[in-house]
């Protein structure tokens, strides 16, 4: 009964499981010259701004095609996981282009249903998970080989566990025609 109530959405994350894990080399510049997505560092400011604290902060530059672009999220995870999906990296002057929270533990809606669209030459990324008043910067693994159903795209994939490497805490999709 209470799936027909609050349908939750499909998300299979046992192929997220057990995968093999370096941290992403973390870039001084956020210029891309291809359509990927990168490790780069950003300012302390921009982190307290958005309260990310954590061993793992970094920023995810997304480089986008020149046409509409789709982002939608998944989540699989004990604790409420955000991703903050910025234009810029400018700690006093960036607007804030989605902000989504899981609305419960182990929900795998992560982000509108039908996710969102941008038209956006490039975006910045932050994902982490809930603890007390701020949140703790994921572990982030990018795959800039993942194809969408339309054959263009990458994702963001994440896990707040140190010690386990299960990316499905928290993944974000970009896709494009």
């Amino acid at each position: 009964m209470w799936a027909k109530r609050f349908p939750v959405p499909e998300f299979d994350r046992h192929s997220l499981k057990d995968m093999d894990w370096t941290a992403p080399e973390i870039k001084s510049g956020s210029d891309l010259s291809e359509h990927a997505c990168v490790a780069v560092d950003a300012d302390s400011a921009l982190f307290e701004r958005f309260s990310f604290v954590g061993d793992h902060l970094m920023a995810v530059a997304c480089r986008l095609p020149e046409t509409t672009v789709s982002i939608t999220g998944n989540s699989f995870a004990w604790p409420i996981q955000r991703a903050l999906i910025l234009d810029s990296l400018d700690a006093e002057n960036c607007q804030v282009i989605a902000d989504w929270k899981t609305p419960r533990p182990m929900n795998t809606r992560f982000g509108p249903d039908g996710g969102i669209t941008v038209n956006a030459s490039q975006v910045f990324v932050f994902i982490g998970n809930q603890y007390a008043d701020h949140w703790v910067a994921n572990r982030i693994m990018l795959d800039n080989d993942w194809v969408s159903e339309s054959g263009n795209g990458y994702r963001i994939l994440s896990s707040s566990e140190t010690e386990i490497n299960d990316f499905h805490d928290a993944v974000i999709y970009f896709d494009w025609n």
